[in-house]
């Protein structure tokens, strides 16, 4: 078999050649694109899992409140919110009219 009538056929045969092409390099690409794909996953993981005792020991807080049992949790906007009805009731029994500073205006 000579190389003009090897190049003829692939002229002939043009898509048979790239597709051809793309089912022997396809996967090699691919691996390289995953890998780099992992890399980054990984990276993010770890950013979380060093986090995580963080968040264990803000979950684990214990809120100690005046005139009432400790509670353990986290502070968050409903607690925030609840907290301020209290001390806006309170207020109004003990004659306080401004309001707590961490509400929203």
């Amino acid at each position: 078999m000579n190389f003009s009538a090897v190049m003829e056929w692939v002229k002939a045969n043009v898509f048979i050649v790239i597709f051809c092409v793309i089912i022997v390099v396809a996967p090699i690409a691919l691996w390289f694109v995953s890998h780099r794909m992992n890399a980054a996953v990984r990276e993010e993981v770890d950013k979380r899992a060093k986090n995580y005792p963080q968040l264990i020991s803000l979950e684990n807080t214990t809120i100690e409140l005046p005139g009432q049992p400790s509670v353990k949790g986290m502070i968050n906007d409903q607690f925030l919110q609840s907290y301020g009805q209290y001390a806006e009731a309170v207020g109004k029994v003990l004659g306080a009219t401004s309001k707590p500073q961490w509400e929203k205006v």
